[in-house]
C-alpha cells in the first residue's frame, strides 16, 4: 500500500524542494494554519514547475487552492484546484494524489455552500482514495459535515463514525477531538442530548486545553454545549460559554464565529435584553460583512430587520430589507455568471465580449435595477402596512393587501425569469465540452429536492449516454422540462421520466409526464415568451418553455412535442451527438 505521505510509491532522489514540500505536507495535516502553509508554498512552485516535478506542483497548488477557499476568494481557489488536477501524475501510484485533487474540489464547493456538487466530489474521491486511511477519513469528515447541515442526521452520524474510527487508528487525538464536536452538534440536533453532553466531554478532553484553546474547532465546541444549555433553559452557563468562544474565535477570523453571536443573540432575547441583543446583531453583521458568505449575510439583516419591526422602527427596518434586496441582487448576478466564459484567448475574444455586454447586458441591467426598484418599494411599503397597521384593517382590506403582496411576488418572479433568457445568450458563448447527462439528471434532481417532495413525485431515469454539448445551457433546459412535468400536474403521485435514443447522428432526450397533456393546437404556441395555457394558473411565468427553445436551438438542435389531452406530455430535445 502506498504511503500517502510520501512523494511517491517509487524511491526518488532527495531533493531539498522534495525535502520542503514533504515538510509541508506534514505541516498541513496536523495544522489548520493555511496562512502559514500558503506563505510557503508560494515560493516553492517557481522550482517545481522549473523541475517539471508534477507530484510537487499537485501539492503546492493544492495548498494554494484551500487556502484561497478559506478566504473566501473562489475563483483562485478553482484555478488553483483545476492546475493541481493538470498536474497530477496518471500512474497508478499517484492514486492517492489524485484523490487529495478531488478532495480539494469537494471543499471549494463545500465553502461556497454548492452542498450537491460536494457530495458527489466525496463520493467520486472515495471511490480512488483506496490507499489512504487519512484521506478516506476526510470524506467521510466532510460528508458527515454537508449532510449535518442538510438535517440529513443520521447520514450524518454514520459518516462522523466512520471518520472517527480512521483518526481513533492513526492516533489523531486533536482531529479526534473535532469530529467528536461534530458528533455531539448532530447527537443535540437529532434530540439524543445525554449522548451529545458525553460526545462534548470526549472532544474537550482530546483538546489538550494547553495549547489547543485559540483552536476554532475547540470554539465551536463551546457553542455547541452553549447550544444544549439554551435549549435546557440554562442561560447563565450557555451566555457563559458562548461569550468565551467569541473571545477566543476574535483572531480567528472564520465564519464559525457568526454562529456563535447568532446564539448570543437567542440567549439574551430570551433573557429579555434587548438592547444588548441589538449590539450583538451589529456585530454579527459587521462580522459577516467582512468574512460572510450570501447567506449568512441575508439571515442576519432578516433578524435585525425583524428586531427593528418588533420595536416600532420601522424606518430603519425599512433600510435593512433594501440591503437584503442588494445582496440577494448580488447573489444571483454571481450564481449566473461565474461559469459563463471560458479564458480569453486573443483580442477577437475581447472583443466578442465586449460586443456581447453592450447588447444583452443592457437589457439585463434594465430588468434587474431600473425595473425591480419600484416593484422593491411596493413590496416594502406594503410589508410595512402589514407590520404597523395590519390589526386595524379590516378584513376586506387585509385581503386587497394579500393581493399586493401576491402581485409583487408573480412580478418578481418574472423579472427573474426574464432575466435568466437574457442571460442565455451569455451562457450559449462557453465552449462545447463531453458532458456526462446522468450527472447533469441528478443536478436537476436535486435542485427540484423540495417540488419532488411536496409533489409526492416520482422521477425515472434511464441509462443515459455522454454528448458534447453546453451542461449549463443543457441542464437549464432539462430542469424546465422536469419541473414542468410536476409543477403542472394535478395526478395524486405526478411521474417524471427521462430517456435517450441516438438516432441519425442526433441524440434525442426525451422527459415524459403523466400529466393532462395538451392540445395539438398549442404544440408551437407554448414555445413562445409569456404563453401559458391557463392565464387562472398562479404557477409558473410562460418564459420556461421559450428559454428550453432558445437553448436547445442555441446547442444547434430543436425541441418537439407530443402530447394529447388526458394521455400526459413528451417533450424531447434533440441535439447533435458531437
Amino acid at each position: 500500500m502506498t504511503d500517502p505521505l510520501a512523494l511517491s510509491s517509487s524511491p526518488q532522489e532527495e531533493t531539498p524542494l522534495r525535502v520542503a514540500v514533504s515538510n509541508l505536507r506534514s505541516d498541513a495535516l496536523f495544522s489548520n494554519d493555511y496562512s502559514r502553509i500558503y506563505a510557503r508554498a508560494i515560493p516553492l512552485l517557481g522550482p517545481a514547475l522549473a523541475a517539471d516535478d508534477r507530484p510537487s506542483l499537485t501539492e503546492l497548488h493544492y495548498h494554494i487552492a484551500v487556502h484561497y477557499a478559506r478566504q473566501f476568494k473562489f475563483e483562485l481557489a478553482e484555478e488553483h484546484i483545476t492546475n493541481a488536477c493538470s498536474t497530477c501524475p496518471e500512474s497508478l501510484g499517484f492514486s492517492w494524489l489524485k484523490a487529495k485533487c478531488t478532495y480539494g474540489k469537494a471543499y471549494i464547493f463545500f465553502m461556497q455552500e454548492d452542498y450537491g456538487r460536494s457530495i458527489r466530489s466525496c463520493y467520486q474521491g472515495l471511490k480512488i482514495s483506496n490507499e489512504s486511511d487519512l484521506i478516506r477519513g476526510r470524506f467521510f469528515h466532510l460528508l458527515g459535515t454537508i449532510y449535518g447541515k442538510l438535517g440529513q442526521l443520521k447520514k450524518s452520524s454514520k459518516y462522523l463514525h466512520f471518520s472517527i474510527g480512521i483518526l481513533e487508528k492513526n492516533g489523531l487525538e486533536n482531529k479526534l477531538s473535532v469530529e467528536y464536536a461534530n458528533l455531539a452538534f448532530v447527537l443535540n440536533e437529532a434530540g439524543f442530548k445525554d449522548n451529545a453532553k458525553k460526545s462534548y466531554e470526549k472532544a474537550f478532553k482530546l483538546f489538550k486545553l494547553d495549547k489547543d484553546e485559540s483552536s476554532n474547532y475547540f470554539c465551536n465546541a463551546l457553542t455547541g454545549r452553549a447550544k444544549i444549555h439554551f435549549e435546557e433553559n440554562e442561560l447563565r452557563q450557555a451566555e457563559n460559554l458562548a461569550l468565551r468562544a467569541f473571545e477566543l474565535q476574535k483572531d480567528l477570523s472564520r465564519p464559525q464565529v457568526l454562529t456563535t453571536l447568532i446564539l448570543l443573540v437567542d440567549i439574551q432575547e430570551k433573557k429579555g435584553e434587548k438592547h444588548k441583543a441589538l449590539c450583538t446583531l451589529h456585530k454579527a453583521k459587521n462580522i459577516s460583512d467582512w468574512i460572510g458568505s450570501f447567506n449568512d449575510k441575508i439571515e442576519i439583516r432578516k433578524r435585525l430587520s425583524e428586531h427593528y419591526s418588533e420595536t416600532g422602527k420601522f424606518k430603519q427596518a425599512l433600510e435593512i430589507y433594501y440591503e437584503i434586496e442588494e445582496i440577494q441582487r448580488n447573489k444571483i448576478s454571481k450564481e449566473s455568471t461565474k461559469h459563463f466564459y471560458s479564458p480569453i484567448k486573443n483580442t477577437v475574444d475581447i472583443q466578442n465580449k465586449a460586443n456581447y455586454e453592450k447588447q444583452s447586458g443592457d437589457l439585463s441591467f434594465v430588468v434587474s435595477h431600473d425595473l425591480k426598484e419600484p416593484l422593491r418599494s411596493i413590496g416594502g411599503f406594503s410589508d410595512l402596512i402589514s407590520l404597523k397597521y395590519g390589526s386595524l384593517l379590516p378584513e376586506e382590506g387585509k385581503e386587497y393587501l394579500a393581493f399586493m403582496n401576491s402581485g409583487v411576488k408573480k412580478m418578481n418572479a418574472l423579472l427573474n425569469d426574464l432575466q435568466s433568457y437574457t442571460h442565455l445568450d451569455e451562457q450559449l458563448t462557453s465552449p462545447s465540452k463531453w458532458c456526462n447527462t446522468e450527472e447533469i439528471i441528478r443536478n436537476c434532481i436535486f435542485a427540484l429536492g423540495d417540488l419532488i417532495k411536496v409533489k409526492n413525485a416520482r422521477i425515472s431515469v434511464e441509462e443515459l449516454p455522454r454528448i458534447k454539448s453546453n451542461p449549463v445551457v443543457l441542464e437549464r433546459i432539462l430542469i424546465n422540462l422536469i419541473e414542468n412535468a410536476l409543477k403542472f400536474n394535478d395526478k395524486e403521485i405526478p411521474e417524471a421520466s427521462v430517456s435517450a435514443k441516438t438516432e441519425n447522428g442526433m441524440i434525442h432526450i426525451s422527459v415524459i409526464d403523466n400529466g393532462p397533456g395538451i392540445e395539438k393546437d398549442y404544440n408551437d404556441k407554448i414555445f413562445g415568451i409569456f404563453k401559458k395555457l391557463n392565464r387562472s394558473n398562479d404557477d409558473g411565468t410562460g418564459i420556461g418553455l421559450a428559454i428550453c427553445k432558445k437553448g436547445t436551438e442555441g446547442l444547434g438542435g430543436e425541441i418537439r412535442l407530443d402530447s394529447e389531452p388526458g394521455q400526459g406530455s413528451c417533450f424531447t430535445v434533440i441535439l447533435p451527438c458531437e
